[in-house]
């Protein structure tokens, strides 16, 4: 609001701000403020520095460490592979050899077990009774025999059958057929046997 006086109208009053001032000191702060970041990130970087400088050292001797290890692997490496090239050449001219004794070893195995059970069979008939055949094969690693035979009774039929089924790994025994048949006696009966073995190597 004016003041008016009675000679007229009140001179207005003038109020001055001093923007030079304000400016200057604003500027000073940031710079101050700069300045102490700068300082900081110098000091930072001097540790860093600092701290670099002390392990170059222990880097370096690590690093010649790491080098003649690497070189004493390279060597052992190259001396192992030429020590498994002359194995494997050999082992290569072997071969032949040791499959044909394994093959050997293999069959003359196998042809023990035949015989063994082929025998053990035969000496399990009594006086009364009679083969008419004996066959016997061997697939997929299973010794078969099968006896085709006469017994004067079907008691002597059961003690062959008991007998004849003893021996190392049997897969089974069976009594196929079994009939009247008087070839032998009154009582006799005919019958088929079949007696299966693992063969193991």
């Amino acid at each position: 609001m004016l003041e008016v006086s009675s000679t007229g109208p009140a001179q207005l009053k003038h109020k001055t701000i001093n923007a030079e001032v304000n400016l200057l000191t604003e500027w000073q702060r940031e710079r101050s403020r700069v300045n102490e970041q700068i300082a900081r990130t110098a000091g930072v970087l001097a540790l860093i520095l600092l701290v670099a400088f002390g392990s170059l050292p222990f880097l370096l001797k690590s690093f010649w460490i790491s080098t003649e290890r690497l070189t004493a692997s390279r060597t052992a490496l190259k001396d192992v592979s030429a020590d498994l090239v002359l194995l494997e050449t050999a082992r290569k001219e072997a071969k032949p050899r040791i499959d044909q004794s394994a093959m050997h070893e293999t069959v003359t195995h196998e042809a023990r077990q035949f015989l063994g059970h082929t025998m053990l069979v035969l000496n399990s008939a009594s006086a009364g009774m009679a083969f008419e055949t004996v066959t016997s094969n061997v697939i997929g690693g299973e010794l078969t025999l099968h006896v085709k035979a006469d017994a004067e009774s079907n008691a002597v039929a059961q003690t062959f059958i008991e007998q004849a089924g003893g021996g190392p790994n049997v897969n089974s025994t069976l009594l196929a057929t079994a009939q009247k048949n008087g070839k032998l006696s009154a009582d006799g009966i005919g019958f088929d046997y079949v007696k299966r073995i693992g063969v193991k190597p």
